[in-house]
């Protein structure tokens, strides 16, 4: 099995309309923390670009499209040895992307783009009004965070449901 022109679109799309999301999100907290207009932009620019690189370009493909597939109920399999290749691709996004939070220090910055991020996977799922609360409060212990580290996580939250207008499902 070969990546199609159909897969390769897919991906593009849903991508750059992830992305999108993120960046509105990102905005849509100008001037919490102090951050300005610009801080925010210079950030969301480059949230995933890495995945349109060498490392995680085709693996990121299959990916998608096994989520597709998965939310589609078509059966999906990877090819040959794709699934090693994706499992590394997601370790090479995680280490070369600063918003993932696993196992490095980060910075306010790096968490304020991460509740973007998952804000911006509950507004494409449709799941809890576009809130990623429910979706923190269920893997924040997945993650190795300080206490100081959870209360900001969930101050930011809290700060981009409002100015979303948003009511979480709790």
């Amino acid at each position: 099995m070969t990546i199609t022109q159909q897969m390769i679109d897919y991906f593009s799309i849903r991508t750059r309309e992830h992305i999108d999301r993120v960046t509105r999100n990102m905005i849509a907290l100008e001037g919490f923390q102090g951050l300005s207009h610009q801080e925010l932009m210079q950030r969301a620019l480059i949230h995933d670009q890495s995945k349109y690189e060498q490392d995680e370009y085709e693996p990121y493909i299959w990916l998608t499209e096994f989520h597709r597939c998965k939310q589609s109920g078509v059966p999906f399999e990877y090819p040959g040895d794709m699934k090693e290749q994706v499992h590394k691709a997601i370790q090479h996004h995680y280490a070369n992307n600063a918003h993932h939070i696993v196992n490095k220090k980060t910075s306010e910055l790096d968490l304020i783009e991460k509740v973007c991020d998952w804000t911006a996977m509950s507004q494409e799922l449709n799941q809890n009004n576009g809130s990623c609360f429910k979706y923190y409060q269920e893997n924040k212990d997945k993650f190795r965070l300080s206490q100081a580290q959870k209360e900001f996580i969930e101050k930011v939250i809290q700060e981009l449901n409002k100015r979303l207008n948003v009511q979480e499902d709790l």
